[in-house]
């Protein structure tokens, strides 16, 4: 029975992150604001598209890959759930936070050039993640102990 619980537990925090995934793509990430005054607000589908629009081809599909393949390609082996599909997802969740990290970096190393602020976007993208790892850990858990 306690086994249950934490299927449950595990299947509620995917539930909760993939809710949180599409607000993510789809919602402002940052605002920056040039010292000129200049502002621009854009969604990660839409920083996608303008790096692909403007030649930047690795770069674009590497965030593409990142924010978007990587989390389709787990929902598919949690629906699924493949024979392998915990040992799968703990090797796919280490790269979970890559995105997220760069944000962080960027974040850190422009404040001197711009003004950047987070949006809800990049708060729905962590929520995700975070939520994800965790559901993640708790099958992982469940898998070795059984």
């Amino acid at each position: 029975m306690p086994s249950l619980n934490w299927n449950c537990l595990a299947a509620l925090l995917f539930v909760a992150s993939y809710a949180a995934l599409v607000p993510g793509l789809v919602l402002p990430l940052v605002r920056v604001e040039s010292i000129s005054g200049v502002q621009r607000s854009q969604s990660t589908l839409e920083v996608i598209s303008d790096t692909l629009r403007w030649g930047y081809y690795q770069e674009g599909c590497m965030i593409m890959f990142f924010t978007v393949i990587l989390p389709i390609i787990k929902m598919v082996i949690l629906l699924r759930r493949a024979c392998l599909g915990s040992i799968m997802l703990r090797r796919m969740s280490k790269y979970q936070c890559v995105d997220v990290y760069v944000l962080a970096i960027t974040l850190s190393l422009s404040s001197s050039v711009l003004s950047v602020t987070p949006q809800l976007g990049a708060w729905c993208f962590s929520m995700f993640s975070l939520l994800s790892l965790m559901g993640t850990q708790i099958i992982s858990h469940g898998a070795s102990a059984a």
